[in-house]
């Protein structure tokens, strides 16, 4: 029990655990704001025709 509290442990565990989870959230969310960018210049350059 004492090993997985080690602060050591611990910081390798949450790394391994959450930097590929991270690392895909951090894409994901790129990806997501350059699709609602191009959703609003669409819509922006949609009413600027109207």
């Amino acid at each position: 029990q004492s090993t997985s509290c080690s602060p050591v442990h611990h910081t390798y565990t949450n790394e391994v655990k959450h930097g590929p989870i991270n690392e895909a959230y951090k894409a994901s969310y790129g990806e997501l704001t350059k699709k609602l960018q191009l959703i609003c210049s669409f819509i922006e350059t949609t009413y600027l025709m109207v």
